[in-house]
């Protein structure tokens, strides 16, 4: 690995002289792999490595075990030490590697050695570009992070063995068998209403081989086949991949009846931990969209006569049902009075105003999640009355009162 010209270490796997019958050389040197005594070994059994570092005054190392201290004029020894390990495991070192890595393609400017291992290209999503035939690319990255097999360092910058970087000592003949945990991403998904196909989550923390996992639905107060369809399987994640998705069809119960929820159930994964295995989803009912007008009983009152208003709600087609709840009337700012709505979605309220102008809305506040709330519009039955004669125009519910 290097800064510039400068070479900061240099690592390669160690070798065993053995003498005797040729079949247990070949096992000892194989180290029992028999995968790397192939014609075209796939696999690498490597006895320890060694690994140099460069200690001349010219490398500035930081040695600290975080990066809080690391300086923009240093070179990280934990990175450097890494990368060289990844060469000691076989990366750009063993048969196994070179025998997938002299794929020369012409990459638009000039011919390039390419990386064909099949689990690095499942990651990479192509044949991976290489530097000559020992590193990757310089500049490659996965997961968004520069790859520790990048052929240079960079001042100032930690890096860690990336997902690439695994599939490519899978590729060589290791086993990745890091620990892994699969969860739900939150414990409780909220879907709405006839949203159809929704995605429900899953997250993999830690390891890159691939593993499976069971799922399954069931009913809590949503009831397959009614709110949403029973839904099972098995869900896989790639080399390296980190998350993954289940598809739920949420079925349009109409009209809304509320939320219910069911659950989903995470069983028997092959590889990997489950933790929380159990998430619940929410189907979020949408109310029905309602209506509310206003009448008055007169188009003129005098100061201390009383004055019924009535509010009719209703609920927009398709739904045919009535509305239920209450309604609030509301002189300009100020509340005179709530009434219940009847059987027929209408609500009525007699009162008696002071003299002068008023602006009368009615509010109808909703039911929850059946239906949504709404208000009269200004000038839904308006009047404005001047002495005993009254003139109807559309802009609210005015009166004028006059008194005794």
């Amino acid at each position: 690995m290097t800064t510039g010209a400068d070479a900061l270490g240099l690592g390669g796997p160690g070798a065993v002289v053995a003498s005797g019958d040729q079949t247990w050389i070949n096992t000892v040197e194989a180290r029992g792999q028999s995968g790397a005594l192939a014609s075209l070994p796939s696999d690498f059994g490597p006895w320890g490595g060694s690994i140099a570092f460069d200690n001349s005054s010219s490398t500035n190392w930081y040695f600290g075990l975080g990066t809080s201290g690391l300086a923009s004029n240093q070179d990280d020894f934990f990175s450097v030490a890494e990368h060289e390990i990844g060469h000691v495991l076989g990366i750009g070192t063993s048969q196994s590697w070179l025998g997938q890595s002299n794929s020369l393609e012409w990459n638009g400017s000039y011919y390039q050695n390419y990386f064909d291992g099949p689990k690095a290209e499942a990651v990479y999503g192509g044949p991976v570009p290489l530097s000559g035939q020992t590193h990757w690319d310089n500049g490659t990255t996965s997961n968004w992070q520069l790859a520790i097999m990048d052929p240079n360092a960079t001042f100032g910058d930690r890096r860690y063995f990336t997902p690439l970087d695994f599939a490519g000592l899978a590729d060589i003949g290791w086993e990745m068998n890091n620990p892994s945990t699969i969860q739900f991403s939150q414990s409780n998904f909220i879907l709405p209403d006839g949203s159809g196909n929704s995605l429900v989550t899953v997250t993999r923390t830690g390891g890159y081989a691939p593993v499976t996992v069971r799922y399954a639905t069931s009913d809590a107060t949503a009831k397959a086949g009614i709110d949403y369809s029973a839904t099972s399987g098995k869900l896989a994640f790639a080399f390296g991949q980190t998350t993954a998705t289940i598809a739920i069809p949420i079925l349009d119960n109409s009209p809304p009846d509320g939320d219910r929820t069911f659950n989903i159930t995470l069983s028997n994964s092959s590889g990997s931990t489950i933790v929380d295995g159990v998430s619940t989803v929410t189907i979020h009912a949408i109310p029905t969209v309602t209506a509310t007008t206003l009448t008055a009983s007169a188009t003129s009152v005098t100061s201390g006569q009383p004055i019924t208003f009535t509010a009719a709600v209703v609920a927009r087609p398709p739904d045919a049902t009535t509305p239920t709840g209450s309604v609030t009337f509301n002189d300009g700012s100020t509340t005179i009075g709530t009434a219940p709505l009847d059987a027929n979605g209408v609500a009525m309220l007699t009162t008696t105003l002071s003299a002068g102008q008023h602006s009368i809305i009615a509010v109808y506040s909703g039911a929850g999640s059946r239906f949504s709330s709404s208000t009269s519009t200004v000038g839904s039955t308006s009047l404005v009355t001047t002495g005993r004669n009254a003139k109807k125009r559309s802009c609210g519910t005015a009166l004028r009162l006059f008194p005794r």
